[in-house]
């Protein structure tokens, strides 16, 4: 009988310490989304993507057949997103036949942290392949490793660009074989011959690193191959190595990209790529390891540009072996520097208004981008006609004062009679004429986290009828079940004591 009380006792306390023990693990463990984001992905409403479960349940949305990549929907992210508690991410638009079809806006935000293996012919990357419409995003502390010769399409960002990517940048490593392979993008390439895919305003300083002595073929430190589409005002800055010296037959390496084909155009961009250890030979350049396409306005801290240029390629005002610190200033761009003095082109034009910008604080003084966020609000406010009021307004210690406040049709403007000169202190009661339906607006400070941006605070207003999703509610059910399991296992065990006793 002794044994039994103290079995069930221990029994009982041995699953209040279960509870204790492995209840606040389940918000670090638990990542698969059960609720919709907030919105409903038209334009007007995107769905918001503000935590770690929102984006799990992009990807599983994209890769449901139903939902055609995507396609006409929009999401909007609205936080820092860190993937550190995920060991190898799935891209988003993998399982899908179409990929991502979307408009995915990062608001300058970042998804940081992104750990994956190459999978055997997958194309690799936050998003496999886009041919949708991604901006605004950082991809930081990315680590890709594995995949072999026989693998294609390796990018932090995105493995495929078949799509629009705008203002986006990366940072990190990655170690591969995979032929196509870029610090940012693996390949950009056709969607159905009709399409123009782009990259323009972006950066990486992702390195770019084939791995032991393997073989590795359009190596790029922002895109590994530019088979059709534009890329301009970008630049790279990680170290790129495909282990050419070692191995003879490895081809097309370059800071910008491996090989810029024909039909494909680069403009405006520039450098600071090692491209194999300054390996001197056919097809491993500073820029472009060949060009078939057209590359103009381009500049390298390399003192070679390309190498190899195909019949009917194309490549005009390309700079060579300049400075670092040349990069450093805002100037530069503007093309208002004497020396060189050739610079840009204004066709495409670095735009230091409203996209770019330098500070010797950020990025060790290279360019950044600018925020891009936009007001996260479901619905605007609704107004009505009310005719004018006065209202009396009650003081202490002071003279009385009348308030009047007089309505237009769009909203409401109050008129305070002054007080004397003797008031001290006075508590105002106001009627305001307003809408019939008045929403509470908070705005609360966010912040960049990325390297590209830092301690650059924004403030947004959030309507209390569409604040951010906490993403409470995905283990919110399954921890009430286990505390609810807990207490009846406890108040069992102490039953069955008592009645033993």
């Amino acid at each position: 009988m002794l044994r039994k009380r103290v079995l069930s006792r221990s029994f009982g306390a041995f699953a209040i310490i279960l509870l204790c023990v492995f209840y606040p693990m389940f918000n670090l463990v638990i990542v698969h989304a059960t609720d919709v984001p907030s919105g409903d992905g038209s334009s007007s409403n995107p769905f918001l993507i503000t935590h770690l479960a929102d984006l799990v349940w992009l990807k599983d949305r994209i890769a449901d057949p139903t939902k055609d990549g995507g396609n006409s929907e929009y999401y909007h992210q609205t936080s820092d997103i860190d993937l550190a508690t995920l060991s190898d991410w799935t891209p988003i638009g993998e399982g899908s036949a179409s990929g991502f079809r979307g408009t995915y806006d990062g608001q300058s935000y970042t998804v940081s942290h992104l750990q994956m293996t190459v999978k055997t012919l997958k194309k690799t990357g936050l998003f496999s392949i886009n041919r949708g419409t991604i901006k605004n995003l950082g991809v930081t502390e990315v680590a890709i490793t594995g995949g072999t010769t026989s693998d294609e399409g390796v990018g932090a960002l995105v493995g495929v660009n078949k799509g629009s990517i705008a203002r986006c940048w990366s940072t990190g490593s990655i170690s591969t074989a995979a032929k196509a392979t870029g610090g940012l993008i693996g390949q950009q390439t056709t969607y159905d011959n009709t399409a123009t895919p782009s990259l323009i305003d972006a950066f990486s300083t992702v390195s770019v690193i084939a791995p032991g002595t393997d073989i590795a073929n359009y190596f790029g430190g922002l895109i590994g191959e530019i088979a059709a589409g534009t890329v301009q005002t970008a630049y790279s800055i990680g170290t790129v190595d495909s282990n050419a010296p070692n191995i003879s037959n490895s081809k097309f390496s370059g800071g910008i990209t491996g090989e810029i084909k024909a039909g494909a155009s680069v403009q405006n961009v520039f450098t600071l790529s090692i491209v194999d250890n300054n390996y001197d030979k056919l097809y491993h350049s500073g820029i472009a390891g060949q060009v078939g396409g057209t590359l103009t306005y381009a500049q390298t801290s390399s003192a070679i540009a390309v190498k190899n240029i195909l019949t009917g390629g194309v490549t005009s005002n390309l700079l060579t072996s300049v400075g670092a610190s040349t990069f450093k200033s805002q100037t530069y761009f503007s093309g208002s520097d004497t020396t060189p003095t050739l610079t840009w082109s204004a066709a495409t034009a670095w735009d230091f208004d409203t996209v770019w910008t330098i500070s010797a604080l950020v990025n060790d003084g290279l360019p950044t981008l600018q925020p891009q966020r936009v007001p996260v609000i479901e619905a605007a406010e609704t107004t009505t006609t009310a005719a004018p009021t006065t209202a009396t307004t009650t003081a202490v210690n002071t003279s009385e004062a009348t308030t009047t406040a007089v309505e237009s049709t769009t909203e409401a403007t109050t008129t305070i009679a002054p007080t004397t000169a003797a008031t001290t202190e006075a508590t105002e009661t106001v009627i305001h004429i307003a809408a019939a339906t008045t929403e509470t607006v908070e705005y609360r400070p966010v912040t960049r986290s990325g390297e590209a941006l830092v301690n650059d605070p924004q403030e947004v207003p959030i309507s209390e009828s569409n604040m951010p999703n906490t993403g409470e509610s995905r283990t919110t059910s399954i921890i009430t079940y286990l505390i609810c399991a807990a207490i009846i296992i406890g108040a069992y065990g102490i039953f069955q004591s008592q009645r033993n006793a």
